[in-house]
């Protein structure tokens, strides 16, 4: 949660002035690997993503209080977004227990995003990392 001062002296939260720029998402990549400064409330709540991909090299991104803040940015009666970490932890684990997400169990996955012409749908691929096969592991289709 990055805050800047502007010129006159003012201060401002950078993810929240992006989140009001952009408005509302379908698809959302973690800022700063899921860690705790990253995503702020205001920013996913403004985005409201159906899906997050994060891109993971360490235990520590993907963090519990990440996790919270975009689940408690949903709309009232809003679906749980699909929630994809790149390299799932005990960290996640932990997070999936306390907020009730369902991550999908891979320690090694590309995650490939396909947007038909005009974005009206897409859908989510995980491939498996482990060789180089790319062989598709899972498939999400959301309706946008």
């Amino acid at each position: 949660n990055e805050t800047f001062t502007r010129i006159d002296g003012t201060r401002f939260n950078a993810q929240d002035f992006v989140g009001k720029l952009i408005g509302r998402v379908n698809v959302c990549k973690l800022g700063h690997h899921g860690g705790n400064d990253s995503m702020s409330t205001e920013f996913a709540r403004t985005i409201q993503a159906q899906t997050y991909v994060g891109c993971m090299w360490c235990q520590l991104g993907c963090s519990a209080l990440t996790m919270k803040r975009i689940d408690a940015a949903r709309s009232a009666g809003a679906e749980r977004p699909l929630f994809l970490p790149q390299l799932v932890s005990y960290v996640q684990r932990e997070a999936e227990c306390e907020t009730g997400w369902n991550l999908p169990h891979s320690s090694a996955v590309h995650v490939v995003v396909k947007v038909v012409p005009g974005g009206s749908a897409y859908k989510v691929f995980l491939l498996d990392a482990h060789d180089e096969d790319m062989r598709v592991i899972a498939k999400f289709g959301k309706v946008c």
